[in-house]
């Protein structure tokens, strides 16, 4: 873990600050019983994280499984690397292969790393329909939050 730590600290930068923290794997394979100890662990030590004033919380693939819990207790941001990666890589290959999706989220900055067209809604209108060269954080959260004024 100490070589995560420091790679992470090197790419972050002086002013941000980055705690890794990790489990000991009590088996050789996860079954059920190992899997709620770490998600009750994820929750409790990052409860304190958010207590002691961290602004998000990132979590791995093998903790994935406290993620839905984690984000229930924080109302500080939670992504989990495994489902992120999970639907960047599904997103990218459909619209490789032509497909189109529909991704909703209020997460603007990963929508603007995987959207081309931009529907807003407000209130359960749409407001805007935007084009990738159109769309900024700003204008799609004023939209989103203001409507069309």
């Amino acid at each position: 873990m100490r070589l995560l730590q420091d790679a992470l600290r090197a790419l972050a930068g002086d002013q941000v600050e980055v705690v890794v923290a990790g489990l000991e794997r009590p088996h050789p394979y996860i079954h059920r019983l190992s899997e709620a100890r770490c998600a009750y662990e994820l929750v409790a030590a990052n409860l304190d994280a958010a207590r002691r004033g961290f602004d998000a919380v990132v979590v791995g693939h093998f903790q994935d499984g406290g993620v839905h819990e984690l984000r229930a207790a924080l109302d500080i941001p939670v992504v989990g690397l495994g489902e992120t990666t999970l639907i960047h890589r599904i997103v990218h290959e459909a619209r490789d292969n032509g497909m189109a999706l529909v991704i909703s989220s209020a997460e603007i900055d990963e929508l603007l790393l995987l959207c081309d067209r931009f529907v807003v809604l407000f209130r359960g209108r749409v407001v805007a329909t935007l084009s990738r060269a159109e769309a900024t954080q700003a204008r799609l959260t004023h939209l989103a939050t203001e409507g069309p004024r």
